[in-house]
């Protein structure tokens, strides 16, 4: 009992000690801040007498303008600036106390470098992708981490290489917006702590070791010829059939083949005719259309935001300087632009009101006013080749051209870093995308939807960067060498499967024709004599140099009974003799 009294006053006193500690330190801090906050005023004060008396000068080192897409961390001593990041337009700074850094809120491009990743089957692929991020949150990248974008990057590499070694070989090659998907969560979630938002990533490209694509292949090749035997199978196995049936038709009737080799000669005689009578004629018409162009429209941004007392004051000053510079200021204030142009006017870093100016003559003022031009007609972006790698494991090169246009000429300047550049690598990875989760039959039969689709989705992206995507055509769909014989052989197997089919069809039809009018015949036995002379009458029309006369079936029917007879009555008369010989 003692000892546990003891440990008890023993661990009270300890408590005790501890408290008088952190006590003893927030008096210390306390005591610190007291101390840093006097000597921050004093030099807050001298700082204020020094842009005093170096008045008007340090006007110039104190005023700073950020852009419309620009924010500014300002330190104090060291200390964020209470009210967050300055902008856009023209803050105040004081010299010497105050350091500031400047921040890019439009969305940026990373072309990640190609990964080679092991993935879960154990096969060694090469990935890459683009990853399209902006800074959300100025102050927080710039206080919590060294380099935001280089972090952001770095991230996206191993986020890339994670999520690639997680997955099968057949899932990477046909979930490859899922695998997007998830990425870009992950990533978010990861840079949201260091003031980035990750908008959109794309899979750019998933290359094959060599041995694995000739292997790949050789298995397509292998399928396609094997599927170019069973077709030829197929097609001999009907035309057996037809002809069969066609056979025991013409059985039926005997009649029947005699008007199949009378047919035979008319067949003969007008494939001649054709031969040397054959004219062919070829009529070109050419038609021109007018183009007709596109006239954009331009949205209007309006920037209700008003400047500061101090950025009047810099206006009213221009506009002194303009008029005491007249005339030679005109010629720094008046510019123009282009029908096919619009002017992006920032004033002390804020977009002006009233929108893009243009086309025609407009006003800036100098020393406060930058402006920059937009090119508003259609552009064209022929994509390079892209090699894909096809939902059933085919490697196929494919191409395409993008036809795109500047849609709203602030949002192309104020929300991202390049549109172009941007809009071209995302028509790249749209493109190996939506090919890499179509089989090849789907690739080469529907283009015109592929085009569609792409188009569509290349729209609704960039649609924020204010671009509009008009149209997508896809080129040219380049195959294997050997995959092309491959098909090559499949097709020409399938048109003569095709071919014999169609001819034993007809044949089997003739036969139940000619079986009929040779029924009809068989009621007159002169009506096939006079098919004999109507055949002769046609072969003789054409002045050849050797006639053919049919021998009438019914003549050779006679002396084949007659032979027949003479025989058997032969036959009989040995018999007789022979009798007659045994009995003697």
């Amino acid at each position: 009992m003692e000892k546990m009294i003891v440990s008890t006053s023993l661990g009270s006193i300890a408590l005790r000690r501890d408290d008088e500690y952190r006590n003893r330190i927030m008096r210390m801090e306390e005591d610190i801040q007291e101390k840093a906050s006097t000597c921050e005023t004093l030099l807050i004060f001298l700082s204020v007498a020094l842009i005093i008396l170096t008045l008007p000068f340090s006007l110039f080192v104190c005023f700073k303008v950020v852009q419309e897409y620009e924010r500014a961390v300002i330190f104090r001593l060291g200390r964020l600036m209470q009210g967050g990041a300055k902008g856009p337009g023209i803050f105040f700074i004081m010299p010497c106390i105050d350091s500031y850094a400047r921040v890019d809120l439009r969305t940026r491009t990373y072309d990640i470098p190609p990964q080679e990743v092991l993935t879960k089957d154990s096969v060694t692929v090469s990935v890459d992708a683009v990853v399209y991020y902006r800074v959300s949150n100025a102050t927080v990248s710039i206080a919590n981490v060294e380099n935001a974008h280089h972090s952001t990057r770095l991230l996206a590499q191993t986020t890339l290489r994670n999520t690639m070694g997680t997955r099968h070989l057949h899932e990477i090659l046909s979930e490859r917006v899922s695998i997007s998907g998830t990425m870009q969560l992950q990533l978010d979630e990861a840079t949201d702590a260091w003031g980035i938002k990750v908008e959109r990533v794309e899979i750019k490209d998933v290359r094959l070791p060599v041995q694995l694509q000739r292997a790949m292949a050789a298995e397509a090749e292998a399928a396609r010829e094997a599927r170019a035997k069973v077709i030829a199978a197929e097609g001999e196995q009907k035309a057996s059939r037809a002809l069969r049936e066609a056979s025991e038709v013409i059985g039926a009737s005997p009649a029947a083949l005699q008007l199949r080799y009378l047919q035979r000669d008319d067949d003969y005689r007008e494939r001649m005719l054709r031969k040397f009578r054959l004219t062919v004629s070829i009529e070109i018409k050419m038609s021109y259309g007018s183009a007709s162009s596109i006239k954009p429209i331009v949205a209007e941004y309006d920037a209700n935001d008003k400047a500061p007392t101090f950025g009047k004051v810099l206006h009213y000053l221009s506009i002194i300087l303009v008029i005491l510079t007249a005339p030679i200021s005109f010629f720094m204030c008046f510019k123009v632009v282009q029908e096919y142009e619009r002017a992006v006017i920032f004033r002390l870093g804020r977009l002006l009101q009233g929108g893009a100016r243009g086309p025609g003559i407009f006003f800036i003022l100098p020393c406060i006013d930058t402006y920059a031009r937009v090119d508003l007609r259609t552009r064209t972006y022929d994509v390079p080749p892209q090699e894909v790698l096809t939902k059933d494991s085919v490697t196929v090169s494919v191409d395409a051209v993008v036809y795109y246009r500047v849609s709203n000429a602030t949002v192309s300047v104020a929300n991202v870093e390049n549109a172009h550049h941007s809009t071209r690598l995302l028509a790249q990875t749209t493109l190996r995308n939506t090919m890499g989760t179509r089989h090849l039959h789907e690739i080469l039969s529907e283009r015109q939807t592929i085009s569609g689709n792409m188009r569509v989705q290349l729209d609704e992206a960039t649609d924020a960067w204010g671009i509009k995507v008009e149209r997508v055509e896809i080129k040219d769909v380049r195959l294997p060498v050997q995959l092309q014989r491959a098909m090559a052989a499949e097709a020409e197997a399938a048109r003569e499967a095709r071919a014999k089919v169609i001819a034993a069809e007809g044949e089997q039809k003739a036969s139940r024709a000619l079986r009929e009018a040779s029924e009809v015949i068989g009621d007159s036995p002169a009506a096939l004599q006079l098919r004999y002379l109507q055949t002769l009458n046609t072969i003789s029309a054409e002045k050849n140099s050797t006639i053919v006369f049919p021998l009438p079936i019914d003549l050779l029917t006679y002396f084949m009974k007659t032979h027949e007879a003479a025989t058997l009555f032969g036959n009989n008369n040995q018999q007789q003799l022979s009798d007659m010989q045994s009995s003697m």
